[in-house]
Order: structure tokens, then sequence, then C-alpha cells
């Protein structure tokens, strides 16, 4: 046990002769190998045995040298000198701007007794903040921070940086590098070379914003290429921020948060909760299970779901999900929305969206903006059910107007639902459903066999080409066949319709039918209809119900052959009575035919054809030249209001005067005068001839005639 006294100058306590290594404090004394014992006065300066020395300085400015051996060398206060010499060796220097040189082997620079946070770089850069203020690092390859909040700095060649305690910032450059966040929520930055980044307890990030090509990063296990990333290996790591460049980064199973930064960027969240951020650029992002927030940034991004495992419900409006892989995610700067290959709900946003539904049964969305919505495989419905305004939307790809379909266009979709006010719906080629919902809609199905359902309002609807169904629902709607380019056959009360562009049709729930420009045969349904055949010589059947039968132009017929009642009919305007003319009004019509029971048939002041059918009817002919067709049965011809004398023969020749002027009788067996003077010839039947008041002349023919003269 020596006593050490150097008195003036600088001083050297040299154990390097020791044959064992020394443990010593130039402040308390020594403890260990030859320095055993020993006590320090005004030595300045300590030289190290070739072992494992531990050497502790003391007050002032001291100068430490271990030599070989892996030294343990702390300075304390004062601006000291600690050398490590050979092997591996720790350092610390304590308070003051100090020289810490670990020679050969690998070094450590140790901070964790500051009782601040230091800033410090194996790059030659002077420390700052707590025990690291104006240290000179040389030959370290080991740094270890304190229990704050630290700034570490690697060098280019192969580091060890430990940020301890604290939210620390562990950057290095080239190299094999080990960063260690240890506790806190740390930022670690590996740089170039396959290094291992263990952020430890925390929430630590991982950034490659400084590497110069684009980075594969992965949380789950996988080795990670590209960039600074290649051969790195992560561990502890909640966090990723990517470069500037087209990366791609792929979570774990915790809660991660990934950031693409720059670049068009492929960002998959995997299980857990996850925050997934794209930055600029044209951004892909995946959020996987667990509720997440996905935010695209600028650019062009993408939100996927194609990989799900069940269907998703989910919109671009930010409000949560709350089906499959997208329960609880919400969506923000997102221009791209991908479904599942399961049936989805997708819904936009307020902005210029594309919504693909991919395979699957989908119901897209588009809410405002002038959106995309493609469909995909499936039978896939596009809903303007929430839309504020009026729509007017295409099945085939034109472009939308009015409400929520302003500027869309619809692909891939078979369905598409209106909105509760005034639509326009147009389907397309092929097999569509198209559902007008409230408001007095117009839908047109297009080619294919479509469902054209009307809803409430008073609905126009068009199956165009194709065996369609036409449903008004409740209201006065129309079934409008005005586009076809052959005449149609087709009712109202759901039998299946024939030509033109009603072939196969069948119309349910609609009270109006308007007939093509060619001849049609029009059918009503049990209910109050009105039947419009357009042009065309058309024919026009009522069916129960006060019905309007408006022929159009061209010669139409009335048809009541299969009235389960006799009927009487005017064409004068006047509401028909009994059977299915029972409140009918008829316009346009040329030819009346009959019921099979006995039948009252009136003409107006056209040339018209009163055919009574099966049945003793009553034909009623007014003006015009008319013919009259009794048909089976005992039929007549009543002139009783012609307001002139009448000569009408049943031989079949034309009429003349008063209203049987240009009239010629068929099938008729009484002939009823006027008030006035008339000329009433027979047929070789059997006939009745009544003349009425007046001067008549009666002229039976052969056959068993009655001649009533009045």
């Amino acid at each position: 046990a020596d006593r050490l006294d150097g008195g003036t100058g600088t001083d050297t306590a040299d154990y390097a002769q020791s044959g064992a290594a020394v443990g010593l404090s130039l402040a308390s004394g020594g403890f260990a190998g030859d320095a055993n014992g020993d006590t320090f006065v005004s030595i300045e300066t300590v030289v190290g045995s070739d072992f494992d020395d531990t050497i502790a300085g003391a007050l002032l400015g001291d100068d430490l040298r271990g030599g070989e051996g892996n030294d343990l060398l702390s300075g304390d206060a004062g601006a000291d000198t600690l050398s490590g010499g050979a092997g591996n060796d720790t350092l610390a220097g304590g308070t003051v701007a100090d020289l810490l040189d670990g020679g050969a082997g690998t070094d450590s620079a140790d901070y964790s007794a500051s009782m601040a946070a230091i800033a410090a770089g194996l790059d030659g850069s002077s420390g700052a903040g707590g025990d690291a203020q104006g240290d000179q690092l040389v030959s370290i390859e080991r740094l270890v921070g304190s229990a704050f909040d630290d700034t570490l700095t690697g060098s280019s060649s192969n580091d060890t940086l430990e940020g301890g305690a604290g939210n620390d910032v562990l950057t290095s450059g080239a190299g094999t590098d080990s960063l260690l966040g240890g506790a806190g929520d740390d930022t670690l930055s590996g740089g170039a070379g396959g290094d291992v980044i263990d952020g430890g307890a925390g929430t630590d990030t991982v950034t490659y914003a400084g590497s110069l090509a684009a980075v594969n990063v992965r949380l789950d296990g996988t080795p990670n290429t590209g960039g600074d990333a290649q051969g790195d290996t992560l561990i502890g790591v909640e966090n990723v921020i990517a470069s500037a460049l087209d990366d791609t980064l792929t979570g774990a199973a915790s809660d991660d948060r990934l950031d693409g930064a720059g670049g068009n960027d492929l960002i998959a969240g995997g299980a857990g909760a996850d925050t997934l951020i794209g930055g600029s650029g044209d951004d892909t992002l995946e959020g996987g299970a667990g509720a997440d927030s996905i935010d695209g940034g600028i650019g062009i991004d993408t939100a996927t779901y194609a990989n799900a495992g069940a269907g998703v419900a989910v919109d671009l409006t930010g409000a949560a999900g709350t089906g499959g892989e997208a329960l609880g995610d919400s969506l923000n700067g997102i221009e791209v929305l991908i479904g599942s290959t399961f049936g989805d709900t997708l819904g936009g946003g307020s902005g210029a969206e594309t919504i693909l539904g991919g395979a699957g049964d989908d119901i897209l969305a588009g809410s405002a903006g002038a959106d995309v919505l493609d469909g995909g495989a499936g039978t896939d419905t596009v809903d303007y059910s929430a839309s504020g305004g009026g729509v007017t939307a295409y099945l085939d790809g034109r472009l939308g107007l009015g409400g929520d379909a302003a500027g869309d266009q619809l692909f891939g979709a078979e369905r598409l639902i209106g909105s509760a006010f005034n639509d326009v719906l147009t389907g397309s080629s092929f097999a569509d459903t198209l559902t007008g919902g409230a408001g007095d809609d117009r839908l047109d199905g297009g080619d294919g066999a479509d469902s054209v359902l009307g809803g409430t309002g008073n609905d126009t609807l068009l199956g165009s080409d194709g065996a369609d169904t036409l449903d008004g629902g409740a209201g006065i709607d129309i079934a409008d066949y005005s586009g076809s380019t052959s005449g149609v056959q087709i009712a109202l009360d759901g039998t299946v319709g024939a030509g033109g562009q009603a072939q196969g049709d069948v119309v349910l729930g609609t009270e109006r039918l308007i007939g093509s420009g060619l001849a049609d045969v029009l059918g009503g349904s049990t209910g109050n209809d009105t039947l419009e055949g357009g042009a065309g010589d058309d024919t026009l059947r009522g069916s129960a119900g006060a019905d309007v039968l408006d022929g159009g132009s061209g010669t139409n017929t009335a048809d009541y052959s299969a009235s389960a009642a006799g009927v009487t009919v005017n064409l004068d305007g006047t509401a028909g009575t009994g059977g299915d003319a029972a409140g009918d009004v008829l316009t346009n019509i040329q030819r009346v035919l009959g019921s099979g029971f006995d039948d009252r048939l009136a003409g107006a002041n056209g040339d018209e054809v009163l055919d009574g059918g099966v049945g003793a009817d009553t034909l009623v002919g007014s003006l015009g030249a008319d013919t009259l067709i009794g048909g089976d049965g005992i039929d007549m011809a009543d002139y009783s209001a012609s307001s002139a004398g009448i000569t009408v023969s049943l031989d079949g020749s034309a009429g003349s005067a008063g209203d049987a002027s240009g009239d010629r009788l068929i099938g008729i067996e009484i002939v009823q005068g006027s008030i006035n003077a008339d000329s009433i010839g027979g047929s070789t039947g059997n006939d009745v001839l009544i003349g009425n008041a007046g001067n008549d002349t009666l002229a039976g023919a052969a056959g068993d005639d009655t001649l009533q003269g009045g």
C-alpha cells in the first residue's frame, strides 16, 4: 500500500508492469491489484495494466490510460482525457468537456450516469448536454445514453447505440449497426447496412427518411430489403417512417403506425389497430384486421380490402366502418376504395372518388362528388337513396347528373336505386334492376331482361328491349312503349307481353299504358287505367275499372269481347256503363267490339264501326258513315235520335240522310227509325222495321218481317 504524491507538474501513476488488473480512484485510493491500498496526491495521469482495469479520476482534469485489457475508465469532474488502449473498454467522461479515445477494440462511451439528456456522436462532432457537453469521442464503437431524452449519432463504421430510458433519437450511418432504444418512445434510424434495430419498451419508431432508395420494411419478422433497410432486423418497433421513394411497409399483429412519407407507397397494417399514413404520392393502404386509421395524405390514394376474408362495410366520410375487416376503420384522404371478394357495402365521401366493388354482390354509394363506381364481378348495386336531390344516373357509363350522381360514371353494376326525389335512371344492355324509390321517376331498363320498379310516386317505366318486369308500385304510374320500333301486345294485368319492346314483358302496379307508333294491342287491369295507343291502328282492352281509352291517331278499336257482362259504350266522350265498360271514357276510337252479351254501342260524329258480337245488341251510329255489325243474336240499329229522317236498308247498301248517311248495316235484324219521315228497307231474312213517328216507308223484302209504322 503506497502513497503516491506527484507534487507540482503533471504527474503519472504507472501500473503498466502490474501482473494483475488494478482498481483505483484518484479521489478515494486503490482497491485492487498493485494499486490495492494506494493513496494518490497530485496525480494527474494514470497508466493501467495489461488487464481489465477499473480507473476513476478525481475532481480535476485527469488523463486516464487503460492500456491493454477491457478497462473501465471514468473521469468524474474536470476536463478529462480517457484513453482505452487495446481491448474492449468502457469510458465515462463525467462532467465538463472530455476526450474519450477508445483505442483498439470495441469500445464504449457510457453516459448512463448523466443527470441530464445528452447529444453525442461517433462521427467526430462535439457532444452537448449533460455529461456529454463538449466531449470528443474517438475510436468509440458503442455509445450508451442517459435516462433522459438523448440524441445519439453513429459513424460510418459498425456502431452500437443504446438509448436507455427516455424518448431517444438514435441515428447510425453506414455499417452494420445495433440500435437499442431501451425504455421510452424512441426514434431509430439505422442508415445504410444491415442493422439490428431494437426499440425496446415503449412505442418506438424506425425511420428511413434519409434512404436514397426505396425500402421494403416489415414488422412481422420477414427480412427487410431495399435501400437503407437492406438486411435490417427490426425488434420491438411499432412505427415506421418510409423514404421519399416508392416504399413497401408491412405491419405486425400489434398496433402499428406506418408512414409512407413521399413516393407511391404500398402499406399493409396487418392485425391490430394500426395507423397508416400515405403521405405524398399515390399510395395503396391496406389496414387488415383491427380498427385502423387510414389516411392517404396528398395524391391519389387507395384503400384496399381485396385480401379481406369477409365482406366489409366502410365509406370515405371518415366515419368508422361497420363490417368485416373494416370494422372500426376510419378512412381519410382516400380517392380510391377497393372492396373484398365478398359482398361489400362501400360509400364515397365529398370528393371525386373511385369505388371498386371487386367480386361479390356489392352495394356502392358514391355520395357527393364526380365518382367512378365499378361493381366488378357479382350482382352489384349503386345506391343513391341518401342523395339530397334527384339524380340522373346511367348503368352504361354515361355521366350522371343531379344530386349525388352529378358527374358519376357507373360500370359493372346490375342494380340502380334512386333517391327520394324525381330521378331519371337508365340501365345498360344487360339484365338490370332499377328501383326509383320515392318521387316521380323515369326508369328505362335499356336492353336486356330488366326489372324496373317505380316505388312510390308517379313513375314512368320503360323496359326497352328484352323480357322486362315493370312494376310501378304506389302512385299513378306509366308503362311507356312509345320507343318501340314494332307494334306491341301488352296489358297491365301481369300477363306476358309480345311484339317489339314488349316481348316477354310483365307489367304490374301500373295505371297508364302508352303504346308504340305502330299497331298495338293494349290491355288494362282490374283497376282504373289509361290506355294510349299513339300512332298506328291500335286495339285497346280496358278490362274492369273506369278506364280511359285513347286510341291516338290511326283507326283504333275498343275491344270489350272479354267482358263478363253486357256493356254500354259511347264514342262521344260520355262514360260507359255495364261490364268492363263501367266508367270508361273513349277518345279517338273508330271501332268498338262489344261483349258476348246484350250491348249498347253508340258512335260519335265520325266514321265508326260498331260490332256488337254475340248477344242482342243495340247499335247507335250517330253522324258519320258508320258500319253497324250486329253479329250473333237479334240486333238493332237505332236511329231514334237522328235529327232528320233516314234512308237505310238491311241489304248491305249504304244508307243516306240523317244519321244513316253512308251507314252500312250487317247482321242487323231490327231497325228503329227516327221521329221524322224515314225510309227503311229489310233484307231476305226475318226483319223488324220500326218507323216511329213521321211519315215512314217500310219495305220488308223477303222473309217473315214485322213492320211497325209508329
